[in-house]
């Protein structure tokens, strides 16, 4: 089994990605980071440099990739270093919230875009999308 995690070195990611290897014993797992490589290794895992706001890395990792059954998007922002989350629409900065759309929306697309012919290979595919709970509408209670 190929699993592709986009996504896999943030806190979410990294954990799909030792919760597969380790319960998998036989898969191949790919997983991406933005910036810097994780030190997390396994014989199993290969990791890819991702910026999921550029169309063309997508099209080149799709390339690379052969073969998936699964693919999981990770990726997710609700604040920076520098900007807090909007707890009110006052506090909304246009720029700031095409920066959260961007990448929380963008890539979804473009795994569909093109990683969908390659899960029609598989036996099994899955697609999945997982967020952390401050992603739900439903349950906001705390702003954001």
């Amino acid at each position: 089994m190929n699993v592709v995690v986009i996504g896999g070195s943030g806190g979410i990611g990294m954990g799909l990605v030792k919760t597969v290897l380790k319960n998998n014993q036989t898969c191949t797992v790919h997983a991406t980071y933005r910036k810097i490589c994780p030190e997390f290794s396994d014989h199993r895992l290969n990791w890819y440099q991702l910026d999921v706001t550029k169309e063309e890395d997508f099209k080149r990792l799709s390339v690379d990739l052969k073969k998936i059954d699964w693919i999981i998007n990770c990726v997710g922002m609700l604040h920076t270093k520098e900007k807090g989350p909007e707890k009110a629409v006052r506090a909304i900065e246009p720029d700031f919230f095409l920066d959260n759309f961007r990448i929380n929306t963008l890539p979804t697309l473009l795994i569909a875009k093109y990683f969908s012919k390659l899960l029609l290979g598989s036996k099994a595919p899955i697609f999945a999308v997982v967020s952390a709970k401050v992603g739900s509408i439903q349950d906001n209670r705390l702003g954001g």
